[in-house]
């Protein structure tokens, strides 16, 4: 599951350039150095109810009993089917970011396959009830390794800001909130988004409280707020 590249830093792709070139890029999104890999039917269906099954574990504060019965187990699944491969593994939710995808390969002059979002949420979960058993760097190793796999994944991003929250580490924590936010607004399917959105903006808000920015705190819970009321009104 170590990506090719992983650790090859790119520009970053600004989230109003990607926009502009939405409408130009789609008849010819696929280059020679991209594919849509029809390996999403290798990808077992099991696997997701598993992860459901360790997402209700998980949420009963069974961490322990949710990796070694099913995190665990897709994972190794995950690496036995993508582990070799000679081009870089995205997860991807929809199509916009498979766009995004084919202009960061095109930016890197990367080769890629595209998947279905299984095995990396199989690393976000492993990561996440790491957290809840206080193995902090081993929490941050897997939900870095499932944003190899989904980098603009507005979820995977609040959780490694959260992480930095445990770590103390409040500036990092503020800039990747503010990733999560501008992620959430730009990438995360419909029917997620506000929740998404929402998440992201109450990072930012803890991290400008612990960094003393009381007055753009402030206004940040007004955001939020307004934004929670939103979704409770669906």
């Amino acid at each position: 599951m170590h990506q090719t590249k992983a650790n090859r830093k790119s520009p970053n792709l600004k989230i109003g350039a990607i926009l502009f070139v939405l409408s130009t890029i789609i008849p010819g999104c696929a280059t020679k150095n991209s594919t849509i890999d029809d390996s999403l039917d290798k990808q077992p269906p099991e696997w997701d109810v598993m992860l459901a099954k360790g997402s209700q574990i998980l949420m009963s504060r069974s961490a322990k009993d949710a990796i070694q019965r099913y995190f665990d187990k897709v994972i190794s699944g995950c690496e036995k089917l993508y582990g070799n491969s000679p081009k870089h593994v995205y997860a991807t939710r929809d199509a916009t970011e498979v766009i995004y995808h084919n202009l960061k390969a095109k930016v890197d002059n990367q080769a890629f396959i595209t998947v279905s979002q299984t095995c990396a949420d199989a690393l976000y979960l492993r990561g996440y009830a790491s957290l809840d058993l206080g193995q902090i760097d081993i929490a941050e190793e897997y939900v870095k390794r499932a944003l190899e796999m989904s980098p603009v994944n507005s979820r995977y991003l609040s959780e490694l800001g959260h992480i930095y929250h445990a770590k103390h580490n409040w500036e990092i924590a503020l800039t990747t909130f503010e990733r999560a936010e501008e992620n959430a607004t730009a990438f995360s399917p419909r029917d997620s988004m506000k929740q998404e959105l929402a998440r992201a903006k109450r990072g930012v808000g803890y991290s400008l409280i612990e960094l003393g920015r009381l007055a753009e705190a402030e206004r940040n819970c007004a955001s939020v707020l307004k934004l929670t009321l939103a979704i409770k009104t669906l």
